[in-house]
């Protein structure tokens, strides 16, 4: 199990190398092609055109499955150009449709759906950290 994890940590670092950080999300691995079967990701969806991916500013009204959260940690020169790729290549992966992003503490992206409670903030996520939701319609 370490392995997938250290696995997912040096494939995303090696994607994100643009300057924005590494990105993780729980527990996924990239999705693997050969010519006889199409990529499919680990939750069962293939993956999605990360230019396809919308990031939106909160969580949407209509019907979706979440596919999991996405942790970015930016370079301090990455630029919201950068940060906005990184999500939507992670959320991609995931065979996403959009993303929203629930902590930016440092409000580099102008799309946080809330800030938690002081408390909350401390025990759940890393202080540098920008996570967000992935989401697929249904």
């Amino acid at each position: 199990m370490l392995r997938k994890f250290w696995r997912i940590g040096i494939g995303a670092a090696g994607a994100l190398v643009l300057g924005a950080g590494c990105a993780s999300s729980t527990g996924k691995t990239p999705a693997r092609s050969t010519p006889e079967t199409p990529a499919v990701s680990t939750t069962g969806v293939a993956p999605t055109d990360p230019a396809r991916v919308e990031v939106i500013p909160w969580a949407p009204d209509r019907t979706y499955r979440r596919m999991g959260e996405i942790t970015i940690t930016p370079a301090p020169s990455s630029t919201p150009k950068q940060i906005d790729a990184s999500l939507r290549e992670a959320a991609g992966s995931l065979g996403a449709h959009a993303v929203f992003v629930i902590w930016d503490p440092k409000h580099r992206l102008q799309v946080v759906q809330v800030d938690p409670l002081a408390a909350e903030r401390e025990l759940k996520y890393p202080p540098d950290a920008i996570v967000a939701v992935a989401i697929r319609y249904e």
